[in-house]
């Protein structure tokens, strides 16, 4: 009787990797592999999402014997603030959230999700299988004994939900997410698995991506990279003063203070590898991805022999250099990337009816004073390799001069003026503009702190 028990309580166990790929056959078996061969975090449900949140140590721990409790204590919790996690939705229409630290998330939404896919967790398999562990109950000096250890073996470490899966109400669809962190290298991955039990032989798949830039390698590799509102802005700044004044403010800052205005040289915050799936035999077919501008999604599609279902498709996310990029801004100056561009704007400065350009580097020589370059529209060979005029604090008192920028005409007179903010302060500079200190700016505007 308790044999037949012990069936009927192993039934009613939660679904695992295995059970879940085996109608898939081989194909199912090289996903099932592929996930099984990383080290799994667990995943939480969370209200109406499930969490994954990467809280490991780095590497491996040492502790020294005559350490004190008060300093053990210490280094484990500054070891393990959280520093990656991932909110996935229970409603599949929705976005997955990479929140990459407290402050930057980007958001992935796969369009062809839908708000009726099942989803669920699934756990890996455990080191003993059913009918091992069968034999060993029967053969246990006590029966009852060696199913109750039998059960207990089920539930141990190997068994934690450590996947996530999503299914199409017509079961053509199955999406399995698993992410996982080597603690010696500190890569983290976020497998992603779509296999496909049936089709017509032609397959799409299709992701937004929301406060990121995507670009495309020749390889067919994405690279995703975090955008905050005002790099956002940026970037729009960018594109509506052209390639050749961007091209020379991008040598006169090189030149100055070793900066980059471009994207060019920033951390990649996510890399996508070139995507590939597996026929039903096995057998690989490397794709690449596209980059759809106006839509901001990024698109893998293919057509093969219908015969070759069911197929997986691998569109595996990387978190670089170890899961976070420490570049903040489009504009970058060295270790102070958070403060150097921190803002683009654009307006007709010199009154010749052509767009102009204004970059910040508000911790300018890593001193927090902060200084403003104007680059008027290219001229014939004129000040091709020079800002045509610089603002620059020197006050002690205020920090971070040219954190944001602002154009317009502040005082009525038809001409475009520029707004520059520090530290409480916003200083204003009325055209036209020239080379000055800020002490020098037409009007400032304090904040409540200084009055």
């Amino acid at each position: 009787m308790p044999v037949f028990g012990y069936i009927f309580w192993q039934m009613s166990l939660p679904e695992t990797l295995t059970t879940t790929v085996k109608k898939y056959e081989e194909v199912g078996k090289k996903v099932q592999r592929d996930i099984q061969s990383v080290s799994a975090l667990p995943i939480v449900a969370q209200g109406d999402k499930y969490r994954v949140t990467d809280t490991e140590k780095k590497g491996i721990e040492i502790t020294y014997s005559n350490q004190s409790e008060e300093v053990k204590n210490t280094e484990q919790t500054k070891e393990k603030l959280p520093l990656l996690s991932l909110d996935f939705p229970k409603d599949y229409s929705q976005p997955i959230e990479v929140k990459l630290d407290e402050k930057r998330t980007i958001r992935i939404e796969d369009l062809s999700g839908k708000s009726d896919y099942a989803v669920s967790t699934i756990t890996r398999d455990t080191s003993r299988s059913f009918l091992s562990g069968l034999r060993d109950a029967v053969s246990s000096t006590s029966l009852w004994q060696g199913i109750r250890s039998l059960g207990k073996s089920q539930f141990n470490s190997e068994s934690e939900e450590s996947s996530l899966y999503y299914e199409s109400p017509d079961g053509r669809k199955s999406l399995f997410y698993t992410f996982s962190k080597d603690l010696m290298t500190q890569k983290k991955t976020l497998k992603h698995w779509t296999i496909y039990a049936q089709g017509t032989g032609v397959e799409q798949e299709e992701y937004r991506f929301s406060d990121a830039e995507v670009r495309v390698q020749d390889d067919g590799t994405a690279e995703v990279y975090y955008l905050s509102p005002q790099e956002i802005q940026n970037k729009q700044v960018q594109a509506e003063v052209g390639s050749e004044l961007m091209a020379r403010a991008q040598r006169v800052l090189e030149r100055e203070a070793s900066s980059d205005i471009t994207i060019n040289h920033k951390i990649p915050d996510i890399i996508i590898p070139a995507p590939y799936f597996l026929d039903k035999n096995g057998e690989r077919h490397d794709m690449k991805w596209k980059w759809h501008e106006g839509r901001k999604t990024l698109v893998v599609e293919w057509v093969f022999d219908p015969a070759l279902y069911p197929i997986a498709l691998d569109p595996t996310l990387i978190f670089s250099i170890p899961g976070q990029s420490n570049a903040g801004s489009i504009i970058t100056s060295g270790s102070n990337a958070d403060y150097f561009g921190a803002s683009l704007t654009t307006g007709d400065f010199n009154g010749d009816g052509k767009i102009d350009l204004v970059v910040s580097e508000a911790d300018y020589e890593n001193a927090h004073m902060g200084r403003v370059y104007i680059f008027y529209s290219p001229q014939t060979n004129k000040n091709r390799d020079s800002a045509d005029v610089i603002l620059t604090n020197t006050d002690s008192f205020i920090w971070y001069f040219g954190t944001q920028l602002a154009s317009g005409d502040f005082n009525n007179d038809g001409k475009t003026d520029l707004a520059v903010s520090a530290s409480a302060k916003v200083f204003i500079f009325y055209a036209p503009l020239v080379t000055k200190n800020a002490s020098s700016a037409d009007a400032v505007l304090y904040s409540s702190y200084y009055l």
